[in-house]
């Protein structure tokens, strides 16, 4: 496995760290969004050993009752794109702009004025479609090819849970110009 724990290694509180990162981003590669890295926890057990040098790791994974969208395994929902995103806008809830709106590929385009770019070039750098589970990598990939492409100060994917349908995460894909 790729554990960073070993028989034998010495107890590191910044491997055991490392290591919840690892499985909490593992959870996250396989479609479970809401995991937190708090969830995994470690219990060192000296008692059986009888000495200050040797110690039994046990590791488990412990999701609050009150979290259950934990356990709940998501996928993508509703792709859209904002070619024209402005910040400034959007955090004075002012974004008044009348969008102009496209579909290419099941995805949601809203562009001002005229489009600057082709939507099959925003297309083409989406590593997740609708439908795909949900994971960490394709999110992170896409946010490179994007910007990648030099043609935004700005790039941000927001992720949202929908209300009506449990497992699901809508995407908006913000581009400011």
């Amino acid at each position: 496995s790729n554990s960073l724990l070993y028989n034998g290694m010495p107890l590191d509180i910044d491997i055991l760290e490392g290591e919840r990162d690892r499985v909490s981003k593992s959870f996250r590669d396989n479609g479970y969004y809401a995991f937190s890295p708090d969830y995994v926890r470690y219990f060192a057990d000296t008692i059986q050993y009888g000495t200050q040098d040797s110690a039994k790791l046990i590791t488990s994974i412990v999701i609050p009752e009150a979290d259950t969208l934990a356990s709940v395994v998501y996928r993508i929902g509703d792709i859209s794109v904002n070619m024209n995103f402005d910040q400034l806008l959007a955090i004075r809830n002012a974004d008044t702009l009348q969008y102009s709106t496209m579909v290419y590929d099941k995805i949601l385009f809203k562009y001002y004025n005229e489009l600057t770019l082709k939507p099959k070039a925003i297309a083409q750098c989406l590593q997740f479609a609708t439908g795909d589970l949900y994971d960490t990598e394709s999110i992170s990939e896409t946010y490179s090819r994007i910007q990648a492409l030099n043609l935004y100060k700005y790039v941000n994917i927001v992720l949202t849970m929908r209300k009506d349908t449990v497992g699901i995460l809508d995407c908006e894909i913000q581009l400011t110009p």
